[in-house]
């Protein structure tokens, strides 16, 4: 009886060495509106799926997403409102788009935020996007 469960046990664990685990890496990812518009919709897209962040005011932060992963350049559509003079305003919409991601390392694991910041300079509204670790 005692032989039998020792082969068991050695059965069990020469199958079981050397199998890797099937953990699925992820990043969590959230946005903050650093800029000085309200940021109405931002959407990052990876493998092709759109990952939607709500809308923020001024100086405010997303909850957080689940991401497969992320590059430090990524394809982004983020929609603006532009307040005017006498209750006047308009939406502005930003589509970036890489050229390619050759060289760059993914981002697969870890809390990241993705900064936004807009600022309007010489009559033109200037968006930039950067990546932070937390």
């Amino acid at each position: 009886m005692i032989r039998l469960v020792i082969s068991l046990l050695l059965l069990v664990t020469f199958c079981s060495y050397g199998q890797e685990s099937s953990s699925v890496d992820s990043v969590e990812v959230r946005v903050h509106n650093n800029g000085k518009y309200k940021l109405v919709k931002y959407v990052v897209t990876v493998e092709g799926k759109g990952y939607v962040f709500p809308a923020l005011d001024e100086g405010e932060y997303s909850p957080y997403q689940r991401l497969p992963y992320l590059y430090s350049c990524n394809k982004s559509k983020t929609t603006l409102l532009i307040k005017k003079f006498f209750a006047r305003q308009y939406q502005l919409t930003i589509l970036s788009i890489p050229v390619d991601n050759v060289g760059e390392e993914k981002i697969t694991s870890g809390r990241y935020v993705i900064e936004i910041l807009t600022r309007k300079q010489d009559g033109m509204i200037n968006l930039f996007e950067t990546i932070e670790e937390e």
